[in-house]
């Protein structure tokens, strides 16, 4: 019996031991394992989200290039235009002293001027230097500053007659010919574009004559009602 006995508490001490050991486990090891799972499954999560991420930022920062590109290219094409309209301007203010030059005598007496309207180059004649009084028929003075002006525009210009009657105008004798101020306006416009195509050399389908009404003013684009006006673009390039 006393020879058996060390075996029994040899048993008893490695059973204790064994469950020990599994009791460690249970206790220590087990829910470690399961937090290493809960952290990889939360990291592989947290990998998921970052790369998602990663492409939306990757994608923005394509758009972002995408987007300053173009506004680089708006730009060079809003610069370019820029420089276009000023180097137009330019060539607009080139041809208006070239031509205001034909007129300069008559502008210190406010019988005309020139100025840029848009994209043309209006010259403007008081009346009383184109007409003589109370008719349709022009000045001696008026045919040749009508060429001065034509000869100075480019061949291939358009030119546009612009003849401007305003309400304060008062002559019976045009208005028992004319009907009303329109026709008169018409009919000044018509007898210049003539002057320009019969005396001046300008083809006819380069003028367009336009009567024009002004209320109640008493002075356009720099010189006193009625007046007549004359303009003209570059030529297309």
């Amino acid at each position: 019996m006393r020879a058996k006995s060390p075996t029994r508490w040899g048993r008893l001490v490695v059973g204790l031991l064994i469950v020990g050991g599994a009791t460690f486990i249970a206790g220590f090891y087990i829910p470690l394992l399961r937090a290493h799972d809960k952290l990889r499954d939360e990291f592989q999560a947290l990998s998921e989200r970052r790369r998602v991420l990663d492409e939306g930022l990757a994608n923005k920062e394509r758009e972002l290039k995408k987007l300053e590109s173009e506004k680089a290219d708006l730009q060079a094409k809003v610069d370019e235009r820029a420089q276009a309209d000023e180097a137009k301007q330019a060539e607009l203010e080139k041809l208006r002293v070239a031509v205001s030059g034909k007129i300069r005598a008559f502008e210190g007496k406010r019988l005309a001027a020139s100025s840029i309207a848009g994209e043309r180059v209006r010259i403007s004649l008081a009346n009383r230097l184109v007409f003589s009084p109370n008719s349709v028929n022009l000045t001696k003075q008026a045919g040749s500053v009508l060429c001065d002006i034509a000869g100075a525009v480019d061949k291939g210009a358009q030119l546009r007659v612009v003849s401007v009657t305003s309400a304060e105008e008062a002559s019976s004798v045009l208005a028992a010919k004319f009907g009303s101020r329109r026709e008169l306006s018409a009919a000044r416009a018509a007898v210049v574009a003539d002057q320009l195509e019969q005396a001046c050399g300008v083809a006819g389908a380069r003028i367009e004559p336009i009567g024009w009404l002004e209320g109640g003013d008493s002075k356009v684009w720099g010189v006193g009602l009625p007046a007549t006006a004359i303009e003209f673009a570059l030529p297309k390039k």
